[in-house]
């Protein structure tokens, strides 16, 4: 869900970080989003809106306006 969450908030045109226990498992996340059936992903360009991190890069959170779920 929140990978869905953010593909939205991209759609929207927002930067977005989608945060998992790791980076893989984001990347992971982003990857089903662009495969999926019906995509929640609009255009090429809502995706390269999105990037990815782990629990390893918490100091980014400092610097979120919104953190969600």
């Amino acid at each position: 869900m929140g990978a869905a969450l953010a593909g939205h908030f991209a759609n929207a045109g927002m930067t977005v970080t989608l945060f998992d226990l790791t980076a893989d498992a984001a990347d992971a996340a982003k990857a089903r989003l662009a495969k999926a059936r019906p995509s929640p992903i609009f255009t090429p360009a809502s995706l390269d809106r999105i990037s990815t991190a782990g629990f390893d890069a918490l100091d980014r959170l400092a610097r979120a306006d919104w953190i969600i779920e």
